[in-house]
């Protein structure tokens, strides 16, 4: 790859980890509404511990 293309494919990485950053705030910040501070921990300790385990055994990552 050359090095215009990977700049350029450094930055589209990083500008859409950023959304995904901002939908996730969006959605703590919804769930914190719903059941408090502590429900967005719970949920988001929870949520750690599946990506550090890896895929569910039905392969899906969420939930």
């Amino acid at each position: 790859m050359k090095p215009d293309r990977a700049i350029i494919a450094m930055r589209e990485r990083a500008a859409n980890i950023e959304i995904e950053r901002a939908r996730l705030s969006g959605a703590m910040r919804a769930i914190r509404d719903m059941g408090g501070i502590d429900a967005v921990r719970t949920i988001t300790a929870s949520e750690i511990e599946k990506l550090t385990m890896g895929a569910n055994d039905n392969g899906a990552w969420i939930g």
